[in-house]
């Protein structure tokens, strides 16, 4: 489909294998470059968060079977410590190193216990496992507005 002849293909990544690791890496490295994100000196902190996880929400539901490969090993598996795994740990590290430097006070358990309760809440459950509370959640995901609200809710009440 790329016009690309399969032989430069096998030739240059060696296997198929080779080549979706190759495709993951670079998905993820575009998920979480910060040149995509706000910057915590913008917004309040509060809404700093929102965004964040408004954008990771929108980028696995404009790629969920991507979203679902990522985190396959870990749910199928129980493997953690593939790529995929480590790369989303080193964006919360940097989300709670940001916070600490702008709000230098803030102790530094509770923040990271906070940060691991908004990212189960407002990203994997819409983002990984949308469909998981369906007939008890009135909240629609694919809804801008219901989404940011859902969203904005759950940071405001762990922070």
């Amino acid at each position: 489909m790329a016009g690309v002849n399969s032989a430069a293909i096998s030739y240059y990544f060696r296997s198929k294998d080779n080549l979706v690791e190759k495709a993951m890496k670079i998905s993820l490295e575009n998920a979480f470059d910060w040149n995509d994100y706000p910057k915590i000196n913008e917004l309040p902190l509060n809404e700093y968060l929102t965004r964040i996880f408004i954008q990771l929400v929108h980028g696995s539901q404009a790629f969920p079977g991507l979203t679902r490969a990522h985190f396959f090993a870990a749910f199928a598996k129980g493997e953690y410590d593939s790529f995929s795994i480590k790369k989303i740990n080193q964006f919360f590290e940097d989300i709670a190193q940001q916070i600490k430097g702008k709000y230098p006070d803030r102790d530094e358990t509770e923040l990271r216990t906070a940060l691991m309760q908004i990212a189960s809440a407002a990203f994997v459950i819409p983002s990984i496992l949308p469909k998981l509370f369906d007939p008890f959640n009135p909240v629609d995901y694919t809804d801008e507005g219901q989404l940011r609200e859902y969203i904005k809710r759950i940071v405001d009440r762990i922070l």
